[in-house]
Protein backbone atom coordinates (compact mmCIF):
# COMPACT_ATOMS: atom_id res chain seq x y z
CA UNK A 1 0.00 0.00 0.00
CA UNK A 2 1.47 3.17 -1.40
CA UNK A 3 0.78 6.61 -1.33
CA UNK A 4 1.91 9.82 -2.80
CA UNK A 5 1.98 11.45 -7.03
CA UNK A 6 1.72 9.63 -9.84
CA UNK A 7 5.51 9.94 -10.32
CA UNK A 8 5.89 8.38 -6.49
CA UNK A 9 3.26 5.33 -7.87
CA UNK A 10 5.27 4.78 -10.84
CA UNK A 11 8.74 4.61 -8.72
CA UNK A 12 7.15 2.05 -6.56
CA UNK A 13 6.03 0.16 -9.46
CA UNK A 14 9.57 -0.07 -10.65
CA UNK A 15 11.03 -0.85 -7.67
CA UNK A 16 8.21 -4.02 -7.18
CA UNK A 17 9.12 -4.98 -11.06
CA UNK A 18 12.56 -5.04 -10.38
CA UNK A 19 12.25 -7.18 -7.01
CA UNK A 20 9.91 -9.70 -8.21
CA UNK A 21 12.32 -10.15 -11.16
CA UNK A 22 15.22 -11.46 -8.93
CA UNK A 23 12.56 -13.10 -6.51
CA UNK A 24 10.30 -15.14 -8.74
CA UNK A 25 8.55 -17.27 -5.94
CA UNK A 26 7.44 -13.64 -4.34
CA UNK A 27 4.18 -11.69 -5.83
CA UNK A 28 3.82 -8.75 -4.19
CA UNK A 29 0.68 -6.64 -4.55
CA UNK A 30 1.16 -2.84 -4.96
CA UNK A 31 -2.31 -0.93 -3.69
CA UNK A 32 -2.01 2.91 -4.75
CA UNK A 33 -4.32 5.33 -2.78
CA UNK A 34 -3.21 8.75 -3.58
CA UNK A 35 -5.43 10.40 -0.87
CA UNK A 36 -3.34 11.06 2.02
CA UNK A 37 -6.57 10.97 4.78
CA UNK A 38 -7.51 7.37 3.20
CA UNK A 39 -4.02 6.24 2.94
CA UNK A 40 -3.87 6.96 7.12
CA UNK A 41 -7.10 5.60 7.10
CA UNK A 42 -6.57 1.99 5.82
CA UNK A 43 -3.45 2.01 7.37
CA UNK A 44 -4.63 2.22 10.82
CA UNK A 45 -7.40 -0.36 10.00
CA UNK A 46 -4.72 -2.54 8.88
CA UNK A 47 -2.85 -2.04 11.94
CA UNK A 48 -6.03 -2.66 14.26
CA UNK A 49 -6.99 -6.01 12.38
CA UNK A 50 -3.30 -7.31 11.74
CA UNK A 51 -1.88 -6.65 15.29
CA UNK A 52 -4.38 -5.48 18.07
CA UNK A 53 -6.42 -8.25 16.96
CA UNK A 54 -4.53 -11.20 15.94
CA UNK A 55 -1.76 -10.31 18.52
CA UNK A 56 -3.43 -8.49 21.37
CA UNK A 57 -7.58 -10.16 21.62
CA UNK A 58 -6.06 -13.86 20.56
CA UNK A 59 -3.24 -13.73 23.05
CA UNK A 60 -5.97 -13.25 25.72
CA UNK A 61 -8.34 -15.67 24.66
CA UNK A 62 -4.91 -18.03 23.66
CA UNK A 63 -3.69 -17.40 27.51
CA UNK A 64 -6.86 -17.97 29.03
CA UNK A 65 -6.96 -21.37 27.55
CA UNK A 66 -3.41 -22.59 28.44
CA UNK A 67 -4.15 -20.75 31.84
CA UNK A 68 -7.20 -23.51 32.41
CA UNK A 69 -5.93 -26.49 31.10
CA UNK A 70 -2.63 -25.77 33.46
CA UNK A 71 -5.08 -25.02 36.09
CA UNK A 72 -7.30 -28.58 35.16
CA UNK A 73 -3.92 -30.62 34.68
CA UNK A 74 -2.93 -29.80 38.44
CA UNK A 75 -6.79 -30.33 39.92
CA UNK A 76 -6.71 -33.42 37.77
CA UNK A 77 -3.86 -34.79 40.44
CA UNK A 78 -5.97 -34.04 43.27
CA UNK A 79 -8.66 -37.02 42.33
CA UNK A 80 -7.93 -39.83 43.63
CA UNK A 81 -11.66 -41.09 43.91
CA UNK A 82 -11.40 -42.16 47.31
CA UNK A 83 -14.26 -40.85 49.70
CA UNK A 84 -12.38 -40.08 52.38
CA UNK A 85 -9.84 -37.90 50.14
CA UNK A 86 -13.03 -35.85 49.05
CA UNK A 87 -14.59 -35.76 53.20
CA UNK A 88 -10.95 -34.68 53.91
CA UNK A 89 -10.90 -31.49 51.47
CA UNK A 90 -14.30 -30.99 52.86
CA UNK A 91 -13.48 -31.16 56.47
CA UNK A 92 -10.28 -28.87 55.79
CA UNK A 93 -12.98 -26.37 53.85
CA UNK A 94 -15.02 -26.42 56.87
CA UNK A 95 -11.87 -25.62 59.67
CA UNK A 96 -10.47 -23.03 57.18
CA UNK A 97 -13.83 -21.03 57.12
CA UNK A 98 -14.08 -21.39 61.26
CA UNK A 99 -10.59 -20.03 61.72
CA UNK A 100 -11.35 -17.34 59.42
CA UNK A 101 -14.52 -16.55 61.13
CA UNK A 102 -13.18 -16.94 64.37
CA UNK A 103 -10.19 -14.72 64.33
CA UNK A 104 -9.94 -12.53 61.10
CA UNK A 105 -14.10 -11.47 61.38
CA UNK A 106 -13.51 -9.41 64.07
Amino acid sequence: MVSGGPEEFRAYESLVATFEANNTDIDVQLRYIPDDKEYRRRLAADFSANVLDAQGVDGLVNGAGGLTRRLAGALRLSQTGYARTYALAVFLGAVGWLVYFLFMGR
